[in-house]
């Protein structure tokens, strides 16, 4: 599966088969995943993978009550030990070590969907009952919990923007590209078609 694949397809899945994703299926995804660029290569994501059916009902208690994820067979916890990057960046610090994890946590997702896998990120979840029933060292944050498993629903393509309709060029506002006989417009015609194109095959 190419890389442009694995995005288009990826959807938010909760919905789960009864199956385990055998822990070297996670390893294999998480390997390839740690070469995602962070600041100062500080490399501060820390990862708890859970399998442990009490504490996934118990995260998912935690989690406004969102049931479904127990159907998962393991939860990804996205740990940010962001101490490194205070110290270097200061104030910055803070901001630096959310961006590294959000990049390995889309890494992630985008592997999983390559070894027939799905996830789902939830990031409204009770921070403090989380930290403490999974033992985290008080200096580390949870920055969000990824369900995954082999899905078991088949989810239809949300309608999303064509890109001219957040991109600007140059400065705020401006959607007009110039040189090279670039057009905006005609260029988000085509990339729609083709998108469509998927999905009609």
């Amino acid at each position: 599966m190419e890389l442009k694949e694995a995005v288009i397809n990826r959807r938010s899945i909760r919905k789960y088969q009864q199956k385990d994703v055998p822990l070297q299926a996670i390893a294999e995804i998480l390997e390839t995943a740690r070469f995602a660029p962070s600041a100062g290569n500080a490399q501060n994501w820390r990862l708890v993978i859970v399998t442990d059916k009490k504490k996934k009902s118990e995260i998912s208690e935690f989690c406004h009550s969102q049931h479904w994820m127990t159907d998962a067979p393991a939860f990804i916890v996205m740990c940010n030990a962001s101490k490194k990057l205070t110290t270097l960046y200061k104030e910055s610090g803070k901001m630096f070590s959310t961006q590294n994890c959000a990049i390995i946590a889309s890494y992630i997702q985008l592997l999983a969907v390559e070894n027939g896998l799905g996830t789902c990120w939830v990031g409204a979840f009770e921070h403090e009952k989380v930290h403490r029933l999974l033992n985290i060292d008080d200096d580390v944050s949870v920055e969000a919990i990824i369900t995954i498993g082999y899905p078991d629903e088949e989810k239809h393509s949300h309608v999303r923007n064509e890109f001219v309709n957040f991109c600007y060029f140059d400065k705020w506002g401006n959607k007009q590209g110039s040189g090279h006989g670039f057009s905006v417009k005609e260029k988000a015609k085509s990339g729609l078609a083709a998108f469509k194109g998927l999905f009609s095959k």
